[in-house]
């Protein structure tokens, strides 16, 4: 790649250089001289190399100048990402931000380096690419000038508004409007900029779940060209569509979903055999209706995944495809994609097929009556298919001590769950209970992926995998260092852990004030999985190879590998098929991976929203909550409902310091506040735009004691 090989002549001369001297060096032909200026420009534009005065380029680096991505905090500093992986968080303080703004890319100069803990510390010289264009917040409406105030912290400065450019009066006073940017923020200057839409009053039904869409940049109307192809799609498979399937119909087949699932991709079935059980994943053949570079796929492309807001729903593929078309719903002939596997009484597979199929679900269960049935209550709805569904509890129960005994991570952390009223506002909060039923499929479908992606990497095909590298000695021995507060430690040589060590960690910490707090670290301390091109195995499952395969309806990646899947077994893996394929496999990585961060952000700020609207009419009540988080500015305290507050440390009558180290805040009085400690907490405030709550505390409840201790 040229712009490679610039950088390294750069870097091996260690002077500047001009294009002729470049040129030279590299030994190019003179028809190579136009890619090598493009290659340039190019580094220019990154701000990887620098043009002189006297015409020639130098490496930034040499004085310390990187290019790379601001992350901005809720308070007055963030953090230089670079480009480069494999360079640690360099930190930016705000008054050295100079116009930065949270997602930029910049070029940073390292000013102090880093010292023992203390990160590196960096200022902005320039601002490369803007990545913050919109902002929503509330209108503060004045005579003649108005300002928007942002409802994300990271945006650090109000939004100028000029009142009669906008056509603001004082009845847009405290509305909430979507604001593009038409002017950046210099030293002491404001950002200016346009009002785009006035999207309503705070309180309003919806606009909570409204205003996260736009935040986000979430795709939410589908373009009126994949509607129509959409609706154009014929409503049931042909009969000329089985001849190439095995016919999977009379088989007894049936979909284990929530109660208010619509998008249903998978269904299972179960016969048991001499040597064991032979199990039957049947994913929706989505790749059948989505082609490849059609309107849906381009747009699915874009979207990347189903996206869930607590009230709403933004599907990957209209309404058409991931609530009829497609999903697996009862006594309906649909297209699918099965696997077979054949396992003995181990849990342990024998074989496998994999294969295009019909199926025809005959029952549309519910986990919560799945699990009562298999915890021995009576359902007399489930009689019938009593003895297929308690074969596949024993299934599961094999693969969950198979797959505990090879060291894969199991944190159990219980997720939030919300009832709404008719107008999206939540009654009720509580965790969500994970049961046998959510486990049983849990572990067929990780059986499936890891199966499926077996199977085509050894056939050596171009395929997508979901990767989970290994973490870093580093991030390990900081997490160590933490958890020694608490009488823990991780067995093993950090730098070549094993996930059965995390494990044990999880069993030991169970039940313990630390608990939630040490898995939340720990899961920290992991890197994020990711989808790649390339082959690296999933260190938390302790899989050596997995995919995702069994969710084509809400996830891009599934549907790709489902086109690959389908041309090599119908003998169309041409060697221009897999030039195809690895021409842009890379692409849907990098994009899939995008889409699912920006979801998961949306999702936990819908989460944080939801939570604070619960409690905003309990305002000036009291409530028993324990310690879940410590920091130098506040105690984070759990309620038994899941919701989680700040008490800031300025509101207490002590002095108190906190100490990294040993994780807890001491008291100039004496008093020592660690985690899981009880205390009696009286809410002060929520804001339900920003999804924050505010506690004051009333009293001290018992002092936890750390273990061993």
């Amino acid at each position: 790649m040229m712009t490679k090989k610039i950088t390294d002549i750069l870097e091996q001369k260690n002077r500047a250089m001009s294009p002729e001297e470049l040129g030279k060096a590299l030994n190019l032909k003179d028809n190579e001289k136009a890619a090598l200026a493009m290659a340039m420009a190019e580094l220019v534009q990154k701000g990887v190399i620098q043009r002189t005065k006297k015409g020639r380029y130098r490496l930034l680096a040499e004085d310390k100048i990187f290019a790379g991505t601001i992350q901005l905090t809720d308070r007055n500093f963030g953090f230089f990402l670079y480009d480069e992986p494999g360079h640690e968080d360099v930190f930016i303080h705000g008054s050295a931000l100079h116009g930065a703004m949270n997602g930029d890319r910049v070029l940073v100069k390292i000013i102090q380096e880093k010292v023992g803990d203390q990160k590196a510390e960096g200022i902005v010289l320039k601002v490369l690419d803007r990545r913050t264009t919109t902002v929503i917040g509330i209108l503060q409406v004045n005579k003649d000038h108005a300002f928007l105030i942002p409802y994300d912290r990271k945006v650090r400065t109000d939004i100028y508004l000029d009142v009669k450019e906008n056509k603001l009066t004082k009845q847009h006073e405290g509305m909430v409007a979507e604001v593009t940017i038409i002017k950046w923020p210099t030293e002491g200057k404001n950002p200016e900029g346009r009002v785009v839409d006035i999207l309503g009053r705070v309180d309003d039904p919806g606009l909570d779940v409204e205003m996260v869409i736009r935040t986000f940049d979430l795709p939410s109307e589908f373009p009126q060209e994949v509607l129509d192809e959409a609706k154009a799609l014929q409503e049931e498979p042909m009969q000329e569509e089985f001849e190439h399937r095995k016919d999977l119909r009379d088989l007894l087949t049936f979909t284990i979903d929530g109660a208010d699932a619509k998008d249903i991709d998978d269904a299972v079935s179960i016969e048991t055999t001499q040597d064991g059980y032979r199990l039957g994943v049947h994913i929706a053949d989505v790749s059948h209706y989505v082609k490849e570079y059609s309107a849906l796929d381009k747009e699915a492309f874009r979207r990347g995944t189903s996206v869930y807001l607590v009230s709403k729903v933004l599907p990957m593929l209209p309404k058409e495809l991931s609530n009829d078309l497609c999903s697996l719903n009862p006594g309906e002939d649909k297209l699918a994609m099965s696997v077979m596997i054949e396992l003995n009484r181990k849990g342990e597979t024998l074989s496998h097929e994999i294969f295009p199929s019909v199926i025809r679900s005959s029952y549309r269960l519910v986990y919560d009556d799945v699990s009562d049935l298999l915890e021995g209550k009576e359902v007399p709805a489930l009689k019938e298919i009593e003895a297929p569904l308690q074969a596949m509890g024993e299934l599961s129960k094999l693969l969950t001590e198979k797959r505990r005994l090879r060291g894969a991570i199991d944190f159990g952390i219980a997720e939030s769950y919300f009832e709404l009223d008719e107008n999206g506002w939540p009654i009720d909060m509580k965790f969500r209970e994970r049961r046998i039923a959510n486990r049983l499929i849990e572990e067929f479908m990780i059986l499936t992926n890891e199966v499926v992606s077996e199977h085509f990497y050894w056939i050596e095909v171009p395929f997508l995998y979901r990767t989970h590298e290994k973490p870093s000695a580093e991030k390990l021995m900081e997490f160590n260092t933490f958890i020694h507060n608490f009488g823990f430690h991780l067995k093993g040589r950090l730098e070549n852990i094993h996930p059965s060590a995390l494990n044990l960690l999880i069993d030991q910490v169970e039940g313990s004030p630390q608990e939630h707090l040490i898995n939340k670290m720990m899961l920290r301390s992991l890197k994020q999985a990711k989808y790649t091109n390339y082959f690296e195995g999933h260190f938390g499952l302790a899989s050596t190879y997995y995919s995702h395969f069994t969710a084509p309806i809400r996830r891009y990646p599934d549907l790709q590998i489902h086109r690959i899947i389908k041309d090599q077994l119908a003998g169309k893996m041409t060697k221009r098929r897999r030039e195809h394929y690895d021409s842009i496999l890379e692409a849907v990585s990098e994009q899939s991976n995008m889409t699912e961060r920006r979801a998961d952000d949306a999702e936990r700020k819908i989460d944080d929203i939801k939570a604070a609207q619960f409690m905003s009419d309990r305002i000036g009540e009291e409530f028993d909550a324990v310690i879940s988080g410590l920091t130098g500015f506040g105690i984070f305290v759990e309620l038994d409902n899941s919701a989680e507050g700040l008490i800031p440390l300025s509101s207490l009558d002590e002095f108190f310091q906190f100490d990294k180290e040993k994780y807890i805040l001491t008291g100039n009085k004496g008093t020592k506040l660690e985690l899981g400690r009880a205390l009696r907490v009286k809410l002060v405030s929520v804001n339900t735009q920003r999804g924050e709550i505010n506690f004051e505390l009333m009293r001290y409840g018992h002092e936890t004691t750390r273990n061993g201790s």
